[in-house]
């Protein structure tokens, strides 16, 4: 995203679609870590990154995105694979199917949730995953660390080509 703002233009049907969102909970689907060496104070790498592309299910007025995530630290000196931890979260939303009236499919609400979760709806598993992750590493016996923020998450072909329609939206 260049770290420059998007500004979204949100036509009538994605507005009240947004508004209509409650967000229900954000869960820990599944995990994973596993510690090849401890730490002895050398100076490390973090990587942090998406596993997959966003899995979206949208039935009985329920919205679930899920993705995974995972963390990897290697040593500065070797590049050697010191731990690695991954989780595969989801967060539930309700909506009201009112809103869409009966003319909509559920393709049309994917797509309109497809975008709420790139630009939105990911801060509220992010906010989770950096906690989880945190902690879990932490308690491995390795420094406290800080996760980059979404951008870093948002960096593939799928999300540049969601925000360049956004951008060609807004024009």
């Amino acid at each position: 995203m260049n770290g420059k703002e998007i500004q979204m233009q949100l036509d009538k049907e994605e507005l009240n679609f947004v508004k209509s969102l409650e967000i229900l909970d954000v869960l820990l689907l599944k995990s994973e870590h596993n510690v090849f060496s401890l730490f002895n104070n050398d100076k490390i790498i973090v990587d942090f990154k998406k596993m997959n592309d966003l899995n979206l299910v949208v039935e009985n007025d329920l919205i679930i995105f899920e993705i995974e995530i995972m963390v990897n630290i290697a040593s500065e000196k070797n590049n050697d694979l010191l731990l690695e931890s991954s989780a595969k979260f989801a967060s539930v939303y309700a909506y009201n199917n009112e809103v869409f009236g009966e003319d909509k499919t559920i393709k049309d609400i994917e797509g309109f949730a497809n975008n709420f979760f790139r630009f939105s709806a990911i801060t509220h598993i992010l906010a989770f995953a950096r906690e989880y992750f945190y902690n879990i590493i932490s308690k491995s016996g390795y420094p406290r660390i800080t996760l980059p923020l979404i951008k870093s998450l948002i960096d593939d072909a799928a999300d540049k080509a969601a925000i360049k329609e956004i951008e060609k939206k807004s024009k």
